[in-house]
C-alpha cells in the first residue's frame, strides 16, 4: 500500500512518477552549478565534478508493450503528448460453441463480431515530455535506427 500511496502523491504533485523523476534529475543538475557557482564566488578551487552515477530502477509498474504506431499532440503549455498504439482485428463480443456428449468443447458455432468493424487501434500509454528531451530522444532514436538497420543489414547478407 506503501508504493502505492507514494506514486499518488507524485501524480497529484508532478502529473506521473515519471514527470518527478526528470524534475529530480533536473534539480540534481541544477544544484551542481549553483554549488560550483558559489564556490567559484568564494575563490574556492574549481570543484566541477567530472562525471555523475544515475542509478536505474523499474518501477512496479514498469512494463514493455509492442507498438505499431504513435498518435500525439501538443499541450497548451508546449509539452509534446505521445501515445503508442497496437493494431488488431475486433475481439468477438461472444463466441458459442457445441458441446460435445463426453462435456468437451466441440466446433465453434457462432462468433458475434457486431461491436466493431474494421482495424482497433489499441493505445497502450503515452507520455508527456518537453522540446529538450524530444531532441534528446530523437538523437538516441536515430541512434538506435542505425543501429537495427546495420543489425538487418548484416542479416540480409548473410
Amino acid at each position: 500500500m506503501r508504493g502505492f500511496q507514494q506514486n499518488t502523491y507524485f501524480e497529484n504533485k508532478f502529473g506521473s512518477v515519471n514527470n518527478y523523476h526528470l524534475f529530480c534529475s533536473e534539480v540534481i543538475i541544477d544544484l551542481l552549478f549553483i554549488v560550483m557557482e558559489k564556490n567559484k564566488k568564494e575563490g574556492k578551487k574549481d570543484t566541477t565534478p567530472n562525471k555523475i552515477t544515475f542509478y536505474n530502477k523499474l518501477s512496479y509498474n514498469f512494463t514493455q508493450v509492442y507498438a505499431d504506431g504513435v498518435f500525439g499532440s501538443v499541450t497548451p503549455k508546449g509539452l509534446i503528448n505521445i501515445n503508442f498504439f497496437s493494431e488488431r482485428l475486433a475481439i468477438p463480443l461472444d463466441v458459442t460453441f457445441n458441446v460435445t456428449q463426453d462435456g468437451k468443447l466441440g466446433e465453434k458455432v457462432e462468433e458475434n463480431l457486431a461491436s466493431k468493424k474494421g482495424v482497433i487501434r489499441d493505445y497502450n500509454f503515452g507520455v508527456f515530455i518537453d522540446v529538450n528531451t524530444a531532441k534528446a530522444f530523437r538523437s538516441w532514436l536515430d541512434d538506435k535506427i542505425k543501429l537495427a538497420e546495420n543489425i538487418n543489414q548484416k542479416d540480409k547478407e548473410v
